[in-house]
């Protein structure tokens, strides 16, 4: 880990775009002045930052609860939230952290599970009128996929989230044998791997797949999105993890960006905002909801063995419904 110089800090998660040269010393000054503060006790778990010096890859749809992006090396707009941003001033680069923490402020007084969308940007511009200057919102970088090449360097993703020990030890040692010297943690489940050009990239690739990383933005199984299941968690019914890989596939039955989530129990603690596709654990097997939320109404009940065998098929008359309406209003139109 040492030979990658990971960061891995606790507390309050400052993020910065992978390969971001400029955000280097910045993020470390500013963890710092976090780890002294001491707020992140009183904060929500995973409560966020952004800092982003405008290079390296974007990550403008990574959601956090403050955002900070460069205008130019001496002055940084602070926002709150994400998709959209609120935007609520600039401050100069050296009160960053007094802005940061002037913010978080606010998020720990209005109670340990509050995060900044929760909240008024009046209330945050407040906080720190004293360090705002005039300015205007930035325009935004957009996206980045971090699976991939990269100049000099190789996004590789994390099936479903995770990885065992060993394996993940395995991957890094290749990365340092073959020359990287830094690995960035990234939106998306990924970790991208920096000074790894030509060929030695092309190795590293070629041993991450056979240790079965994610080493193709298309690869079907980042459609599929699990939680821990049982028996890693105490609320889960069924080992989702272990099914996960087989339901990839099926994945290639739906349509654009539409994801397949798969959740030991109806609290749908990876994914829970709507699906195309969710199987809920429960004792007997799995709840199938179709467009909707963990908690949402079950079109199905299937047991383990069916979700392989019967999947498929569901999925397919789902697809066909919208063309099956269509007609019957062609059809109905004619008469």
């Amino acid at each position: 880990m040492e030979a990658l110089d990971v960061d891995a800090p606790e507390g309050v998660v400052v993020q910065t775009p992978p390969l971001s040269v400029h955000s280097l010393g910045p993020a470390s000054g500013l963890r710092e002045a976090l780890r002294r503060s001491g707020i992140a006790a009183r904060l929500a778990p995973k409560t966020t930052v952004v800092l982003d010096f405008g290079d390296g890859l974007p990550i403008d749809d990574l959601a956090a609860d403050i955002r900070l992006q460069a205008l130019e090396s001496s002055r940084l707009h602070v926002g709150i939230g994400h998709a959209p941003v609120i935007w609520i001033g600039d401050v100069a680069a050296g009160n960053a952290g007094a802005a940061v923490i002037g913010m978080l402020e606010i998020l720990a007084a209005a109670g340990p599970g509050t995060r900044a969308r929760d909240l008024s940007a009046a209330a945050f511009r407040s906080a720190i009128a004293r360090l705002l200057v005039s300015g205007r919102a930035p325009e935004p970088r957009g996206t980045a996929d971090a699976v991939g090449r990269h100049s000099g360097a190789v996004g590789i993703g994390l099936p479903f989230g995770w990885t065992k020990a060993g394996t993940l030890q395995q991957l890094l040692s290749a990365a340092v044998d073959l020359g990287a010297d830094r690995v960035w943690a990234s939106p998306g489940r990924a970790l991208v791997f920096e000074s790894l050009p030509g060929a030695p990239a092309a190795r590293f690739i070629a041993l991450a797949s056979a240790l079965r990383f994610i080493v193709n933005p298309g690869d079907l199984r980042r459609r599929v999105v699990a939680c821990i299941g049982a028996p890693g968690c105490a609320s889960a019914f069924q080992p989702v993890r272990t099914l996960a890989d087989d339901v990839a596939g099926i994945a290639a039955l739906l349509n654009g960006d539409e994801r397949i989530h798969l959740s030991g129990c109806a609290k749908g603690c990876a994914h829970p905002r709507r699906a195309a596709v969710t199987l809920v654990g429960w004792e007997a097997g799995f709840r199938l909801v179709l467009d909707g939320t963990p908690d949402g109404v079950s079109v199905a009940s299937l047991s383990p063995t069916d979700v392989l065998a019967k999947l498929p098929d569901l999925l397919e008359k789902r697809r066909r419904r919208p063309e099956e309406a269509a007609a019957r209003g062609v059809g109905g139109g004619r008469g």
